[in-house]
C-alpha cells in the first residue's frame, strides 16, 4: 500500500503573506522596481521562465542573484558567447582514464536559478541547449537523463540596443519564456538610494533566506488550486485567439501562451489574498505574457506597431464574461462579478437610397399628385399615384437580404513597378430566380475602380477581373469595396461593404547590382585566416592539446579516443558585409523622380547583396535601420520595407526645435553619417541618391576609409560636378577613396557601379 503526502489545501493568506515577504526582501536590493520584482516572483511561482530585455546596468543580474538569496537556493551564471557550446551549459561525459569509465560532469543549468546571461550572443545551437531543461526540468546528455533541481527558473537577459554579433531568439525558444519584462531606469529617488547605498554588494550576499525550497514548493501547489470559473476559462482563451486575428500579426500567441496566461493570473490571484481567479487578472498580465510570442507583419512595423499594442487591442475586443463564478465557500467580494460589458463591434457600412431615375420619379409623381388636386386633372393623380406604388412596391424588394455571396482576392500582392497585379470578385447568386443589377468600386489608395458585374441568373456564379494600378511604387490598402444592388428598373440601390482589406506591395524596380566580387575584396583575407574564439565562428578542426590552451576548447570525446587530449580549433568566417545608405533629404533632390531611380538603385543593391549570400545593413536617413544576413528570403523583406520609403521634408543638418513640431521627423544625411561612422565599418559602402552639401561629402570621404570600398550614387548630377577629369563613365575618384557615380537614372548607375566592381576586383580601386 502506497501513503501519498496530501498536498496542502490553498490558503489566500498564507499565500499572500509569503510572496509580500519574498517581494520585500528582494526590493531591500532591487530599488524602486516592485512591479518587476512582483512579475519575477509570479514567473517563479507558476513554474516558468523569464525573460529580461534591458539596457546594461539596470540590475537584470542583482535581479536574479536577489531572488536565489532569498529562497536559500543555489544559483548559476552562464556568460552567453559567441563560443560557448551546448556541453559548457548542460554539462559532459568524460571518460575516467584510471577508472575506464565514463563520468557526468554536472554543467551551470543544475541549479535551482539559472542566470542566462546576453543569451542572444551564444550561437543557435547553444541557444537550443536550454530548449529541453526548460520545458522538461531535465538534461538528457548521451542518452542518460539528469533531472534538475526544484523549482527551476531560467533568468536569461539580453541587450536590446547593441545587436551586433548576435543571434536573435527563435520563436520556439521565445515560447518557452513565460514572461518577457523591462526593468527600466529607476526614479530619481530609487536611484539616489542606490548611490547612497555603498554596501549594496554585501547586504547582496548576506541577504538571508526567509523561505525556504520546501515552502516555495508549497506555493508553488497552492497557486495551482485557485479556483477558475468555466466564463474565465473561455475569456483566457479568447484573450489568445484574438492575437492571432488581428490584421497586424504574422504570428499569434500559441496556446503555450493561453496556458502560460492562465497558470500567472492563478498566482496574481493569490497573491492578492483571493482563491478565484477574475478577468482582471487575467487583464493584468497579458502583455508581459503574451506579447513576446507574437510576431508583426511587414507593414505593422513599418508603421511603428508593437506587440503589446496588439495584445492590447486583443484584450479591448475580447468581450468580458458578465459575471465571474467564485466557489462556493468563497464570500462575495465587490468587483469579483458584474464585470462590463464589452463594446458591441460595429455591423457592416449599408444604405439605401434612390437613384437619379428614382429621384426623378418620385419627385415627377409627387408633382403629378400635387397638380391633380390644384386643378383637378384625374390622369395627373392616375399617373402620380402609379408612380408613387411603383416606388414603394420597389424599396422593400431592394432593402431585403438578397442571397448574394461575395468574395475578392488579390493576387500577387508583390510585384515589382509596372507589373500586374489583380483583383479577382467571385460573386454568386444562391437565388432561384434572376438576381438584381450589381456593380462594384474597389478602392485602391486614394482612388475608387469601377467594377462592372450585372445581372446574375439563377444559381450562377460569375468571376470579375479587374486590374489594379502599378505605375507607382508603394504600399497600398486595397478595400473595402463597396458594391450596389440595384432594382431591374434602376429606381433604388443599396450599397454595402464587403469587410476585409488587402495590403499590396509595389515593388521598386530591381537591376543588375553585382557586389560578390567587390564585397569579398573589399572583405580581405582576415576572415578566411583568423583563428579565434570571439566573433562569428566555426568548427575548423581538431589537434592536439598545447598547455596555455582554453580548457573550454578541449573535445573530450575525442580525447578519450585518442588517449590524449584534443581541442577544437575554430575559424572566423564572417561574411562579406554591404552598407546601404539611401537619403531620403527631399531638399537634396531636384524633382521626386530622381527619388525614385535612387530607391530602385537601393533596392538593386539590397537584392543583389542577399543573392550573393552577404550580409546586408541598409539605412535611410529618415531613421529606418535593416539588418540581413544574406538568406535568400530576406530579399522580399528589405523590397517590402524600400516599397513604403518617402521622402521626408528634412534638411541634412539636425533638426530644430520648429522642424519637430511640423512633423519634420527624418534626422537628415549629417546625423546618419555620424551615426554609421561608430556602427558599422568593413566590407562595402554605398549612399544612393541626393546631391549632398560639400560638409556632408567630406563627412562622407573621411568614413570612407573603415570601409574596403566606398562609394556615392547621385541621380541627374550637374555636368561636370563631382567628376575629375578623364574619369569616364560618369565615375570619379574622390579623396581617401571615395568613388562618385553620376548618372541620370537607375538603370546607368547600376551599369556603371558594375564597371567600378570589376576594377575593384582587378585592384584598380581599393
Amino acid at each position: 500500500m502506497t501513503v501519498t503526502e496530501p498536498r496542502p489545501m490553498l490558503s489566500g493568506e498564507h499565500f499572500a503573506a509569503g510572496f509580500a515577504l519574498l517581494r520585500d526582501a528582494i526590493c531591500e536590493v532591487v530599488r524602486g522596481k516592485v512591479s518587476a520584482v512582483e512579475l519575477a516572483l509570479t514567473c517563479l511561482l507558476a513554474e516558468g521562465h523569464l525573460l529580461v530585455e534591458d539596457v546594461p546596468g539596470t540590475g537584470k543580474t542583482t535581479l536574479a542573484r536577489a531572488l536565489a538569496a532569498s529562497l536559500g537556493a543555489s544559483w548559476n551564471r552562464v556568460q552567453f558567447t559567441p563560443d560557448l557550446m551546448p556541453s559548457d551549459v548542460t554539462g559532459v561525459t568524460v571518460f575516467d582514464q584510471r577508472a575506464q569509465e565514463f563520468t557526468f560532469h554536472a554543467g551551470p543549468v543544475f541549479a535551482h536559478v539559472v542566470l542566462a546571461d546576453e543569451i542572444n550572443r551564444a550561437s543557435p545551437k547553444t541557444q537550443a541547449a536550454l530548449l529541453e531543461v526548460m520545458e522538461e526540468r531535465n538534461v538528457t546528455v548521451d542518452g542518460t537523463t539528469h533531472p534538475v533541481p526544484q523549482p527551476f527558473l531560467v533568468v536569461a537577459t539580453q541587450n536590446p540596443v547593441d545587436m551586433d554579433g548576435t543571434y536573435p531568439l527563435p520563436e520556439a525558444q521565445l515560447d518557452r519564456f513565460l514572461m518577457r519584462i523591462r526593468l527600466g531606469y529607476p526614479d530619481h529617488a530609487a536611484e539616489v538610494e542606490v548611490l547612497q547605498g555603498r554596501e549594496r554588494t554585501r547586504r547582496l550576499a548576506d541577504l538571508p533566506p526567509v523561505l525556504g525550497i520546501d515552502e516555495v514548493a508549497v506555493l508553488i501547489h497552492q497557486a495551482e488550486q485557485v479556483f477558475v470559473a468555466p466564463s474565465v476559462y473561455s475569456y483566457v482563451v479568447n484573450v489568445a485567439a484574438a492575437t492571432r486575428t488581428m490584421p497586424d500579426v504574422r504570428l499569434g500567441a500559441s496556446p503555450r501562451g493561453s496556458l502560460a496566461l492562465l497558470r500567472a493570473s492563478q498566482v496574481r490571484a493569490a497573491s492578492q489574498g483571493r482563491v478565484y481567479l477574475t478577468p482582471d487578472d487575467v487583464k493584468a498580465l497579458a502583455e508581459p505574457v503574451l506579447a513576446h510570442r507574437i510576431l508583426l507583419n511587414q507593414d505593422a512595423l513599418m508603421r511603428g506597431g508593437t506587440a503589446a499594442s496588439v495584445v492590447a487591442a486583443a484584450v479591448a475586443a475580447t468581450p468580458v464574461p458578465h459575471t465571474a463564478e467564485t466557489p462556493d465557500d468563497t464570500p462575495d467580494v465587490p468587483g469579483a462579478a458584474d464585470t462590463p460589458d464589452a463594446p458591441t463591434p460595429p455591423e457592416s457600412d449599408r444604405t439605401l437610397r434612390l437613384t437619379s431615375t428614382g429621384t426623378a420619379l418620385g419627385l415627377s409623381s409627387a408633382a403629378c399628385v400635387v397638380l391633380a388636386y390644384a386643378f383637378g386633372y384625374p390622369a395627373f393623380a392616375a399617373l402620380g399615384t402609379a408612380g408613387l406604388v411603383i416606388l414603394l412596391c420597389v424599396v422593400p424588394l431592394t432593402a431585403r437580404n438578397a442571397p448574394i455571396e461575395l468574395d475578392r482576392e488579390v493576387y500577387p500582392l508583390r510585384v515589382a513597378r509596372g507589373e500586374t497585379a489583380v483583383g479577382l470578385l467571385t460573386v454568386r447568386n444562391q437565388s432561384p430566380t434572376w438576381g438584381q443589377r450589381l456593380s462594384a468600386r474597389e478602392r485602391v489608395g486614394s482612388r475608387e475602380i469601377p467594377v462592372r458585374i450585372g445581372q446574375l441568373p439563377p444559381h450562377a456564379a460569375v468571376e470579375v477581373r479587374y486590374e489594379l494600378p502599378t505605375a507607382r511604387r508603394g504600399v497600398i490598402d486595397v478595400g473595402p469595396l463597396h458594391w450596389d444592388r440595384t432594382d431591374p428598373l434602376g429606381l433604388v440601390r443599396r450599397r454595402s461593404a464587403l469587410p476585409g482589406k488587402a495590403v499590396l506591395h509595389v515593388h521598386p524596380a530591381v537591376h543588375r547590382f553585382p557586389l560578390g566580387t567587390a564585397a569579398q575584396n573589399a572583405q580581405g583575407e582576415q576572415a578566411r585566416t583568423d583563428l579565434a574564439l570571439e566573433g562569428s565562428i566555426t568548427f575548423h578542426t581538431l589537434r592536439e592539446y598545447v598547455p596555455g590552451d582554453d580548457l573550454r576548447r578541449i573535445h573530450w570525446r575525442a580525447s578519450a579516443h585518442r588517449g590524449e587530449l584534443m581541442v577544437r580549433q575554430n575559424i572566423d568566417v564572417t561574411p562579406p558585409k554591404a552598407t546601404i545608405v539611401l537619403i531620403t533629404d527631399a531638399a537634396l533632390y531636384a524633382n521626386p523622380d530622381d527619388f525614385e531611380h535612387a530607391v530602385d538603385v537601393a533596392a538593386s543593391a539590397a537584392v543583389g547583396a542577399v543573392r550573393a549570400g552577404q550580409a546586408v545593413s541598409l539605412w535611410t536617413t529618415g531613421g529606418l535601420r535593416l539588418s540581413a544576413n544574406g538568406s535568400p528570403e530576406e530579399s522580399m523583406l528589405f523590397l517590402d520595407r524600400l516599397a513604403g520609403v518617402t521622402l521626408l521634408a528634412t534638411k541634412s543638418t539636425k533638426p530644430t526645435k520648429s522642424t519637430r513640431s511640423a512633423g519634420r521627423t527624418g534626422e537628415g544625411l549629417a546625423d546618419t553619417l555620424e551615426h554609421l561612422e561608430h556602427a558599422e565599418r568593413g566590407g562595402v559602402l554605398i549612399v544612393v541618391g541626393g546631391h549632398p552639401q560639400p560638409g556632408e561629402i567630406g563627412t562622407l570621404t573621411r568614413i570612407a576609409g573603415r570601409f574596403g570600398l566606398a562609394a556615392l550614387t547621385r541621380i541627374s548630377a550637374p555636368e561636370g560636378q563631382g567628376q575629375a577629369p578623364g574619369s569616364g563613365a560618369g565615375t570619379a575618384r574622390g579623396a581617401a577613396g571615395l568613388s562618385i557615380i553620376d548618372a541620370p537614372n537607375a538603370a546607368e548607375i547600376c551599369n556603371r557601379w558594375e564597371r567600378l566592381a570589376q576594377a575593384a576586383a582587378r585592384g584598380g580601386v581599393r
